[in-house]
């Protein structure tokens, strides 16, 4: 064990017949009346009763801290009780169910989440493995502790971090680590109020410069240490020595009624550790004035408390007083004996697996470390970068948001003088349409004029013109008869022939113009007469009608008699076809009518130009009847007609 422990007795022994105040059962009792809800208030409350256990024997602690958990035995209580019986148990030397206690401690603050508790217990955990002589354990937990110091709330306990992991390195005679770790230490305790955890260290760091050699940094932490201890405490508790007269090595005879008087309150209390350290000072103090052998009795005295406790490193220690105290009285058997235990103990300490583990715990935390710390760099990066692209952001919305309103109010103007110009151009629609409208008004009377004028002529024809033949007809019969001379010179039957054929052709003016099939059957009975005439004319004629619409207007159907009638005249006239179809398909949306021929074809945009009567008759017809016209034809393939026209 290091040399610092035989300091440590003179800072934080305390006085010998501490007796346990009355007020505290009171207190006790009183706390435990109180309702508490909140796992807040239990652990306030039990704080301030568990401070009241500190200083009292471990014997006595441990009796009244069993008593408060059978009590209460949840989480909280467990939380903050087990730390004081643990420590209870560690004087006792009862390192195992000290260990014990301070795992479910650890595992208690886990489930309950309090941060504080959890590196409290971790450290604990890990200086019962150094007495263990488990520095790997011991390491990882320091490191856990370490991780959860590292949050901006717990950084004053980075100070006991590194305390502790200066100490399993001073174990492994990892001298450089260690001076790292406790310069760590130092930096991080300074710098928080906290005056015994900065003299304990003191003492560390002096006791760790003396042993190693390095008498500046030595003699510059025993002035920072007496600074701090002896300029605000002129009169020192009974069983302490001065700080620079131990510091200095000035080991008196003067001091031994201290140092026994200590050893006896150790006794008494049951603190393990405090016999230990207090024998070997008093083995140093004997050795010094010349009666070595009575200092060996206060160390053999020392191995036999440590004998039933497990304390290796404290045994550690006092096999190495006694090997050098015996090599000083020339007993070279019995100290090369003890210094053989001690070489076998320490062996097992830093052994080379040990080492190894604790190595690779620390570069594995070490690069746990870096590893967070990049994360952290990169989430602040990331949060500055999202700052300044929100800030950019900002600014581009800014600015879009003024070219939109920019965009926006000459988009209104442009949409104003749009809408302007859509109402201009609506007015001039409305006035074309009207116009188109009077148009077609103008040619519907015109059609219906015409059809209502051929309709008289054929009716005249029929009944003044075709009597009056039928008459004079008659007339040529009763002369016939009665003048043979006339029927000699064949002259009356050449009229005859001629009256016949004046009313032939009367007929078919007659029928050509207004068809009686059309006036009395409807357009598909007029078709089939034409297309008996046109198959008498020696045409090869394929009509073809479905669906059509019976109740459709006399006059629409006159109009798509006299549209078939406009194309069989063309065939007739310019395609020497011999072959026809005509094709009347009807639906829903209206009927379609659709002509075809297999005649000689024609240059349909020329005869446009050429200011055919014909084609612009058919095309102004379907217009009228708000259709649509499609020609299909070409020079020596025929010609095909399509014609939509809608429901009306």
């Amino acid at each position: 064990m290091h040399k610092k422990f035989l300091i440590l007795l003179s800072f934080f022994l305390v006085q010998a017949n501490f007796s346990q105040k009355e007020s505290l059962d009171q207190k006790i009792d009183s706390i435990f009346s109180l309702s508490l809800k909140s796992n807040d208030e239990k652990i306030k409350a039990y704080e301030s009763i568990a401070k009241q256990f500190r200083r009292m024997p471990a014997k006595k602690a441990v009796e009244k801290l069993e008593n408060l958990l059978s009590k209460d035995d949840s989480d909280v209580a467990k939380m903050i009780f087990y730390k004081g019986l643990s420590s209870a148990y560690a004087k006792l030397g009862e390192s195992n169910k000290s260990l014990k206690l301070k795992l479910e401690g650890l595992n208690t603050s886990q489930k309950l989440n309090d941060e504080v508790n959890i590196i409290y217990y971790n450290l604990a955990i890990s200086n019962d493995y150094k007495d263990l002589n488990k520095l790997d354990k011991a390491m990882y937990h320091i490191n856990e502790a370490e991780r959860i110091s590292e949050k901006k709330a717990n950084e004053e306990w980075l100070c006991s971090v590194y305390h502790s992991k200066g100490g399993v390195f001073e174990m492994l005679n990892e001298t450089d680590k260690s001076a790292t770790a406790y310069e760590k230490a130092w930096k991080h305790c300074k710098n928080f109020e906290d005056a015994p955890h900065q003299k304990f260290l003191l003492y560390t760091l002096v006791q760790f410069y003396s042993a190693n050699d390095f008498p500046q940094k030595q003699e510059k932490y025993i002035n920072l240490l007496a600074e701090k201890y002896e300029e605000n405490d002129v009169s020192l508790p009974r069983g302490h020595l001065p700080v620079v007269d131990i510091l200095r090595g000035q080991i008196k005879e003067d001091n031994i009624a201290n140092y026994q008087e200590v050893l006896e309150i150790s006794d008494s209390l049951g603190n393990v550790n405090s016999f230990v350290v207090s024998s070997i000072i008093l083995n140093e103090i004997f050795t010094k004035i010349g009666n070595p052998h009575r200092g060996i009795s206060y160390l053999k005295k020392a191995k036999i408390v440590l004998d039933s406790v497990q304390k290796p490193s404290s045994e550690m220690m006092v096999y190495k007083k006694l090997a050098e105290s015996h090599l000083a009285i020339s007993d070279y058997k019995s100290a090369y004996e003890y210094k053989q235990m001690e070489s076998k103990l320490r062996d097992s300490v830093i052994s080379e697996r040990t080492k190894r583990s604790v190595a690779e715990l620390e570069i594995k935390y070490e690069t746990e470390k870096k590893d967070r710390e990049i994360a952290q760099q990169t989430l602040e990066i990331e949060i500055k970068d999202n700052q300044k692209a929100r800030l950019l952001g900002g600014l581009i919305g800014l600015g879009v948001l003024m070219l939109l309103s920019g965009f926006f109010f000459w988009k209104r103007l442009q949409y104003q003088k749009t809408i302007a110009s859509q109402n201009e151009a609506i007015q001039e629609q409305k006035i074309i349409e009207l116009q188109q409208q009077n148009k077609l008004l103008a040619l519907n009377s015109m059609i219906e004029g015409q059809e209502g004028e051929r309709m008289r002529i054929a009716k005249d024809l029929h009944d003044s013109l075709g009597g009056l033949l039928s008459t004079v007809k008659a007339h040529f019969i009763a002369i016939q008869n009665e003048i043979e001379q006339l029927e000699k010179i064949n002259l009356t039957e050449k009229t005859n022939e001629l009256i016949d054929e004046a009313c032939v052709e009367v007929r078919r003016i007659s029928h050509n113009m207004i068809p009686h099939a059309l006036t009395l059957s409807g357009l598909p009975v007029a078709l089939e007469d034409m297309a008996e005439a046109l198959r008498a004319e020696g045409y090869q004629v394929d009509l073809n009608i479905k669906n059509f619409q019976d109740k459709m207007a006399k006059t629409k159907q006159a109009m798509l008699f006299r549209l078939v009638q406009e194309v069989i005249a063309n065939i007739r006239k310019h395609a020497k076809a011999k072959n026809i179809l005509i094709q009347i398909l009807g639906d829903k949306n209206g009927l379609s009518l659709i002509m075809e021929d297999d005649g000689a074809g024609f240059d349909y945009e020329k005869a446009i130009l050429a200011d055919g009567v014909g084609l612009k008759s058919i095309n102004s017809r379907v217009e009228f009847l708000n259709g649509t016209i499609d020609w299909d034809t070409a020079l020596g393939e025929g010609t095909t007609i399509t014609i939509n026209i809608p429901r009306a």
